[in-house]
């Protein structure tokens, strides 16, 4: 039979491996809650640098430099490319900024909610400020993000 210190001694070590359990537990959902945090920064900052490489090559108006950030499966590829072309003969300067303002990933493909600012100087040196607010689709290949889609206002246009 078990006399008071025996029990004592049991309760005491059953109650450290319970706590020392629950530790463990503790800091291996912590790990995993970093790791999704980490994913999510790099995601965040995947995006960042694909709307910065928009940014870039739309501002060159060089339409084969604009179609590597393009996704092969754009909506009215062709009709987006010749009305972008077309702009683009239509500028002598051109200047756009994106601002991000949140994104959501759903297997390879990230909506983007982005507001943006644009200026042009048209050919006849009128000055043009526009603004908008958009969303765009972006799909993760193999090359990198590619932009699928465009929501609500188009900004190239």
């Amino acid at each position: 039979m078990l006399n008071k210190h025996s029990l004592s001694k049991i309760l005491l070590i059953s109650m450290f491996f319970l706590f020392a359990g629950e530790s463990v537990a503790s800091q291996q959902s912590h790990k995993e809650e970093k790791s999704v945090i980490s994913k999510k920064v790099v995601q965040k900052q995947d995006i960042e640098f694909m709307l910065a490489r928009i940014e870039q090559t739309y501002e060159t108006k060089a339409v084969p430099v604009f179609l590597e950030v393009l996704d092969r499966d754009l909506e009215n590829r062709l009709s987006f490319i010749n009305s972008l072309e077309q702009y683009f003969n239509s500028v002598k300067f051109l200047n756009i900024y994106f601002v991000l303002d949140s994104f959501l990933t759903d297997q390879d493909k990230v909506l983007v909610r982005i507001h943006w600012f644009r200026k042009a100087v048209n050919n006849a040196g009128v000055f043009v400020k526009t603004k908008g607010n958009s969303e765009f689709v972006l799909r993760d290949t193999t090359d990198g993000l590619k932009l699928l889609r465009i929501r609500k206002d188009n900004p190239f246009f």
